[in-house]
């Protein structure tokens, strides 16, 4: 059964949505085998990357580099180009779950196709204008899409500004996506035994992150927090760590405050708390130099 799940794709709620499963973007690991066709080393690091979600209930990070980054930036650009060219609407969706397997498509096209965007530097993408084929490197990523969100073609469009868009098309693959499905089957067997295990060893229960505290709206806000914070310390801990929770609350007031009486009571303030801080620290070194001898 299908489940499309609402939200921005490459966001905290997206990486929740798609935790612990396995999706198109790694169907190529799933198939992976290693030398002489044995065990692949990136299939098994995703086994246990999957199953340390699971088990912990938290999605794990993620590598993002500076052309990761560029290239998600101009995917908006491609599938307005693709919408123009083909004058279409795409539609948007965050994450599609189907069973234990999801995807992530670029958008929704009509009522049986995909998109699929990838960004091609133009070494990358001459080639693919000239060879004139849907990529290989893209197939097991592509029928996945149509397997999980039961589409009947996705179109794939490479793109480079100012480069001429590679776009190709690519019907559905009952026989590739019976033997994704086989892989996908196997696969999750060997996760849900690396999980099993792990529980055996005493895994401690998930729990939820904490609350984020709650923002002030104004420098008497921020104050009130301040000494409540304050109050709730040993009075031994207050006198020493006092003047640089002051000095951090200070940073964000001066942010808060919205006239220049607020501000210069904020700084000579910090600037008392700057000396006792300073006072502090001389008492510490001391005392540490007479524990030294």
């Amino acid at each position: 059964m299908i489940e499309i799940i609402t939200c921005e794709q490459n966001t905290d709620e997206w990486r929740r949505a798609r935790a612990g499963i396995v999706t198109a973007s790694t169907f190529s690991t799933v198939l992976a085998k290693g030398k002489g066709g044995g065990e692949s080393l990136t299939r098994q690091k995703l086994l246990y990357r999957l199953a340390g979600e699971i088990i912990t209930g938290e999605a794990a990070e993620t590598f993002s580099n500076g052309a990761m980054e560029r290239g998600h930036a101009m995917e908006e650009e491609a599938r307005d180009l693709y919408a123009f060219i083909n004058d279409v609407e795409p539609e948007l969706v965050g994450f599609i779950r189907n069973g234990r397997k999801g995807a992530s498509p670029d958008a929704l096209t009509g009522v049986s196709g995909l998109l699929e965007i990838k960004t091609h530097k133009p070494e990358i993408l001459i080639p693919m204008i000239f060879k004139d084929e849907f990529p290989p490197e893209h197939i097991a990523q592509t029928q996945g899409q149509l397997w999980v969100c039961e589409r009947e073609w996705v179109d794939l469009i490479c793109y480079w500004p100012g480069m001429p868009p590679f776009v190709k098309r690519a019907v559905r693959d009952d026989d590739y996506i019976k033997t994704l499905d086989s892989a996908v089957e196997q696969f999750n067997s060997e996760l849900d035994a690396i999980v099993e295990r792990l529980r055996s060893y005493g895994c401690q229960t998930p729990v939820a992150p904490p609350a984020q505290p709650e923002l002030p709206a104004s420098v008497a806000d921020l104050a009130s927090m301040n000494a409540k914070h304050n109050q709730a310390l040993n009075p031994d801990v207050r006198e020493v760590t006092g003047p640089i929770r002051y000095l951090k609350y200070a940073e964000k007031a001066l942010d808060l405050a919205q006239s220049t009486e607020e501000i210069s009571a904020l700084v000579a303030r910090m600037e008392d708390s700057v000396r006792t801080a300073h006072v502090v620290k001389d008492a510490v070194e001391r005392n540490r130099a007479r524990v030294s001898q």
